[in-house]
C-alpha cells in the first residue's frame, strides 16, 4: 500500500482502521466497481449514478473505477433482480435502484426474486426530505381539510396515474373519493383537472412550485394532506401529515409502508454475501463523499435534491416495514393493484 493511500486512509477512516483500510486498497487497487442502474440514460437515477461513479473513487482505498452500467427492463425490476442473484459478490458491484419495485416482494410479485432487507444497504443522495407528495383538491369545492373530504357528497374524483399514494387518500385516510384511473402519466392527469373532468389530483411540492406557483396563491388549490414525512415540510406548516390524519393503527402502518419508496430515495445498494470488510469501505467512502463540495457542485449543476440517508437508516425503515401484519400487507397490494 503506497504512503499516499496511507495517508489518505487515515484522513478518512482515522487510526483504528489503518488495517482494514490497507486490506480495501489491496482489494480495491486496479479494480472497476461496477453501478447497475434500472433506468434509461438521461433520467434522474442515471444522473445520480453517473456523478457517484465521478465522484466516488476519490474516497475509496485504492482508488478504483467506478464504471455505470443501464439495465431498463421491468420498471427497473431487471436491474434489482441482476444485482441480487448475478453479480459479483466481492464489492464490485452495486446498484442503484428505482424505489418502487423494492416492496414487490412484500405482495407476492413472483417476478422480484429478491429479499430487501438481505441488500446490503450503503445509502442514498436523495431521500424526499426537501420535498413532499401532495393531494390537492379544487377549491371552489369548499372543502378545506381532510375531514371535510371525509364527508365530501357526492364523492370527489380523484385522477390516478400511477403511484399507490393516490388511492392512498380513500383507503387509508377514508377520504369520500372515487380513484378514476387510465391516465399514462401525471400529465394527463394534470389535463384532466385543468378541463374540470376530476376534482382532485396529486404531485409533488417541488413540481407545484416549480409549474403551477399559481395555483396556490390564487386559490386554484387547496393541499389536503402531504406523504412522506413525520412532521410537516417547513414549507407547508398548515398541512398536516398523512401520519397525522391515520384514524387506526393498521391505517398507520398502510401509511408508512406506502411512503417507504419515497424516503428510500435513489437507494444504493451492494447486494448480499459481499465481504462485511468491503461494505463498511463502501459506506464509509460514500458517507465522505456526500460532504465533498465539488461532488455537491455537480448535484447543484444537474438540478438534483441534495438530502442523504445512510445504509443503516435504510435498513431500519425497511426493516421496521417487514413486521407490518398480513392485513396491512393486502391492504398495500389493493392500492398497488
Amino acid at each position: 500500500m503506497s504512503r499516499t493511500n496511507i495517508v489518505s486512509c487515515l484522513l478518512a477512516v482515522g487510526l483504528a482502521a489503518v488495517a482494514q483500510c490497507a486490506f480495501a486498497a489491496d482489494f480495491y487497487a486496479g479494480k472497476t466497481i461496477r453501478i447497475t442502474t434500472g433506468n434509461d440514460p438521461g433520467g434522474g437515477h442515471d444522473l445520480h449514478s453517473r456523478i457517484i461513479a465521478n465522484n466516488l473513487p476519490r474516497f475509496v482505498p485504492g482508488q478504483p473505477a467506478i464504471v455505470v452500467q443501464n439495465l431498463p427492463g421491468a420498471g427497473g425490476l431487471a436491474a434489482v433482480n441482476y444485482v441480487y442473484n448475478v453479480a459479483n459478490k466481492d464489492g464490485t458491484d452495486v446498484g442503484l435502484f428505482n424505489r418502487d419495485v423494492l416492496l414487490q416482494p412484500l405482495f407476492g410479485q413472483t417476478a422480484a426474486r429478491f429479499e430487501i432487507d438481505k441488500f446490503n444497504w450503503i445509502g442514498t443522495p436523495a431521500s424526499y426530505a426537501d420535498d413532499a407528495y401532495l393531494i390537492l383538491v379544487r377549491s371552489s369545492l369548499g372543502y378545506k381539510t381532510m375531514e371535510d373530504v371525509r364527508k365530501a357528497s357526492p364523492p370527489l374524483n380523484i385522477a390516478h396515474h400511477g403511484t399507490p399514494l393516490i388511492p392512498l387518500v380513500k383507503e387509508g385516510l377514508g377520504a369520500s373519493a372515487k380513484i378514476i384511473t387510465g391516465y399514462r402519466g401525471s400529465n394527463e392527469a394534470v389535463v384532466a383537472f385543468q378541463r374540470n373532468e376530476v376534482d382532485g389530483i396529486g404531485t409533488s411540492y417541488v413540481n407545484l412550485s416549480r409549474r403551477f406557483p399559481d395555483w396556490v396563491k390564487n386559490d386554484v388549490v387547496r393541499i389536503i394532506v402531504q406523504y412522506g414525512h413525520e412532521k410537516r415540510l417547513p414549507e407547508l406548516p398548515d398541512v398536516p401529515t398523512a401520519r397525522e390524519l391515520a384514524q387506526t393503527p393498521d391505517d398507520l402502518d398502510l401509511i408508512k409502508l406506502t411512503e417507504l419508496p419515497l424516503t428510500l430515495g435513489f437507494p444504493l445498494a451492494a447486494p448480499p454475501g459481499v465481504p462485511a470488510e468491503n461494505v463498511k469501505v463502501l459506506r464509509e467512502a460514500f458517507a465522505a463523499m456526500l460532504q465533498d463540495p465539488q461532488y455537491k457542485a455537480e448535484l447543484g449543476k444537474a438540478g438534483l435534491e441534495y438530502s442523504p440517508r445512510s445504509g443503516e437508516l435504510l435498513l431500519k425503515d425497511i426493516r421496521e416495514i417487514m413486521s407490518v401484519k398480513p392485513n396491512v400487507i393486502a391492504r398495500y397490494k389493493s392500492l398497488v393493484n
